[in-house]
């Protein structure tokens, strides 16, 4: 009586295709006696195909499914059309080993019998025209069982999924062996074509001559250059998409693409990818190696923007016809729950602008970055955060924590020893906005890594034989404190904030925030907090998602500049560079025109204006000039802005020291006649207002309206305490 087998693990077992044993009765992985009748099930319902059968198979499904003979029926009358064909459709079960085995066989069975249903249903068509149109048709893999690569898992060993990934790094390029011929070099007799295993590329084992009368017999059959085919294989690292990731750390597998999918792969790229998990063993370890293969990797579009109802549209644009109250309500709407003093209210209005974008037309960027620096606890952080939830595509990054290579492109090892590039967050993110904190703690070597990025919107890679470049049309808005934490009026404006003069002239917007001790405002903002504490909603804002879709709207309308708005900018920046500003400030030079350009065009497209006219490029320089007051820099001949000078306007500014005065004066009341406060700014400030008393009327009366001042019959007192 003989011993029955041992049982032991069989190749595909250990590779984890448990559905793919070939001997399921000596298996150790097939223990039990349900699972090996599905095996056996699974091997008796295999069916294999021929090329012809292959294409009758697939001919039989388009010919019995509607949506299929619609795209048919459309080849000739679409240019360049996309066929999406799902492979692991129901009908096609039998054929999916066939799609899984040899994708490029599958391939080419699907467009030959495209080809035969369009002559049949074309048949005024001739022979040519049908080639010619069918071969123009894209095909793309697609699949309903679509899984979030977080959500992959043992459990989906040997099943095809689909899933949305970026491509982080890339190995070098290898060749595996598709299939060969092996002959007998001495009776030419013994001839057998080799395959490959799907699974672990391997050729199967060359067999020996079996023909007794060879003077070879026995002896290993040698391989035929002329029939050995070979294929492209390279293994990539792809990630989760950011916005899939759980608590943002995204999932990040290896995954091996071979045939002419490798001719369209780069860093940085968003695919759309149909693989089986599989775990490989490892050399001297007990644990296996995930490995996604790859069926099919096509591309993959950048998520959808949301995009408002047509009521929201219509909503926004008449609101946007009251340009003041219009602009209130973002304000109010972006970080609500950050309290907005004058200060605060230009880097949130700052912000905004740089989210809209001006327009990229050629090789001129579109792009505003922005930077927001000054006192510790002034929510620059909070602003930024917030930045993260109204983009589609965005990223945060802690500059403490970051390096050059880390933002852009950098080398990384593999689990084998072996380093490839791999992207960083600023060419992941492109055509969106990377909010970088703490940007000040940056080295200042890494921080030359954004130079290219920040001015032409690409990342040029040059290094361990790798030669390469990105798009990075990435906006970046920044933070930083300053070099003492807090800032120094003994200090330039490049000392304090400690970034390099290259960096500085890239940012279009840059807000000095500074935390000044104002009795008024302080009262206001702990209101504001113990508000937000109590879960107090502020009323009349837009929600997170109406910003978002707000945003994604106005940045598709492509507005053109008046020669007036023109004239208006040029006439500016001339004025300014005429100017002498202090030491080390922030460069007056050509990219400041134009910055004025981008910002400028960004304020129409925010006012859906089709047009950027005068009001928008006023409107631009009403911004610039207050950012050049926070940074102490004159903006007009004769000027001089006082270190740490207050964020308001000059008007503002002329009727505030008047009032603090008159409040001087009265001493306790605090309480000051309305009518001296009109004839001292029309007596000491009279240019501000042109010299026109109604003017200052109108002006104060808007002050008290807004809060400015508190009114008690015909007296005023400064604030609302």
């Amino acid at each position: 009586m003989s011993e029955p087998p041992q049982k032991v693990n069989c190749s595909e077992c250990m590779a984890g295709i448990h559905f793919r044993c070939r001997d399921a009765e000596t298996c150790l992985c097939a223990e039990s006696e349900e699972h090996i009748n599905s095996l056996k099930d699974s091997k008796l319902n295999v069916k294999t195909y021929t090329e012809s059968s292959l294409n009758d198979a697939i001919k039989k499904h388009i010919l019995s499914n509607h949506k299929l003979l619609a795209i048919v029926d459309s080849i000739w009358a679409v240019k360049f059309p996309t066929l999406r064909w799902n492979p692991t459709d129901d009908a096609l079960t039998d054929t999916l080993d066939e799609f899984l085995n040899n994708e490029s066989k599958y391939r080419i069975a699907l467009r030959r019998a495209l080809r035969e249903v369009s002559q049949q249903r074309h048949p005024w068509m001739s022979a040519e025209e049908t080639v010619r149109f069918v071969n123009e048709c894209k095909i793309e893999f697609s699949d309903s069982h679509s899984v979030k690569m977080a959500e992959w898992g043992p459990q989906h060993t040997g099943i095809p999924l689909a899933t949305d990934c970026i491509i982080l790094a890339l190995e070098e390029r290898e060749l595996i062996t598709k299939s060969a011929t092996a002959k007998c070099v001495g009776c030419k007799v013994s001839t057998i074509q080799l395959e490959t295993d799907p699974y672990s590329r391997k050729l199967q084992p060359i067999p020996k001559c079996g023909n007794e009368g060879c003077s070879h017999f026995d002896q290993r059959l040698i391989l035929s250059p002329k029939d050995h085919i070979t294929e492209y294989a390279q293994k990539i690292i792809i990630q989760e998409p950011m916005e899939e990731a759980r608590h943002g750390s995204p999932v990040i597998f290896e995954c091996e693409v071979t045939g002419n999918d490798v001719y369209n792969l780069f860093i940085g790229q968003r695919k759309r990818l149909i693989g089986v998990f599989t775990a490989v063993e490892q050399k001297r370890e007990v644990t296996q190696k995930i490995l996604i293969r790859s069926s099919s990797i096509t591309e993959g579009a950048d998520d959808l923007p949301l995009v408002p109802t047509t009521m929201q549209i219509t909503t926004w644009m008449a609101m946007a016809k009251d340009s003041e109250s219009y602009l209130e309500i973002l304000l109010k709407s972006f970080a609500p729950e950050i309290y907005k003093d004058d200060q605060t209210r230009l880097a949130v209005m700052a912000i905004i602008v740089s989210l809209v974008r001006g327009t990229t037309i050629d090789r001129l960027r579109g792009e505003i970055h922005t930077l927001l620096v000054g006192d510790p606890s002034l929510g620059k952080t909070k602003l930024l955060e917030f930045l993260i939830l109204v983009t589609q595509k965005s990223a945060y990054v802690n500059g403490r924590m970051a390096s050059g290579p880390g933002l852009t492109v950098g080398m990384d090892q593999l689990a084998g020893g072996k380093r490839v590039p791999r992207a960083g967050p600023v060419p992941l993110c492109d055509g969106g906005f990377v909010a970088l904190d703490e940007m000040g703690r940056v080295k200042k070597d890494d921080l030359t890594a954004m130079h290219e990025c920040m001015e032409s919107g690409t990342i040029s890679f040059t290094k361990a034989g790798y030669n390469f470049k990105l798009k990075a049309r990435t906006t970046i808005i920044g933070a930083a404190n300053p070099v003492s934490d807090s800032w120094d009026n003994d200090l330039n404006t490049t000392d304090n904030i400690g970034l390099s003069t290259t960096i500085l002239s890239r940012c279009d917007f840059i807000v000095n925030l500074i935390d000044k001790h104002d009795d008024i405002n302080d009262q206001k903002k702990m209101q504001h907090i113990l508000k937000m504490r109590r879960g107090d909603k502020v009323d009349g804002i837009l929600t997170v998602d109406e910003f978002t879709r707000l945003l994604n709207y106005v940045r598709m309308i492509s507005p053109v500049m008046t020669k007036e708005a023109e004239k208006m900018i040029a006439d500016f920046y001339n004025s300014l560079r005429k100017l002498d500003q202090k030491e080390g400030s922030r460069p007056v030079d050509t990219r400041l025109s134009e910055s004025l350009i981008r910002i400028s065009t960004a304020l129409a497209k925010l006012h859906f204006s089709k047009e950027v006219t005068i009001v928008h490029v006023e409107m631009a320089l009403d911004l610039v000039k207050k950012a050049f007051h926070t940074l102490g820099m004159k903006v007009e001949e004769g000027q001089v802005i006082a270190d740490n000078d207050t964020l308001v306007t000059t008007k503002e500014q002329a009727v505030f020291k008047c009032a603090r005065i008159l409040e001087a004066v009265v001493k306790d009341t605090q309480f000051f006649p309305y009518d001296d406060l009109i004839n001292m700014v029309f007596e000491k400030q009279p240019e501000q207002f042109d010299g026109d008393k109604d003017k200052i009327i109108a002006f104060v009366d808007k002050q008290i309206e807004h809060g400015k001042y508190l009114r008690k019959g015909t007296d005023l007192r400064i604030g609302t305490r």
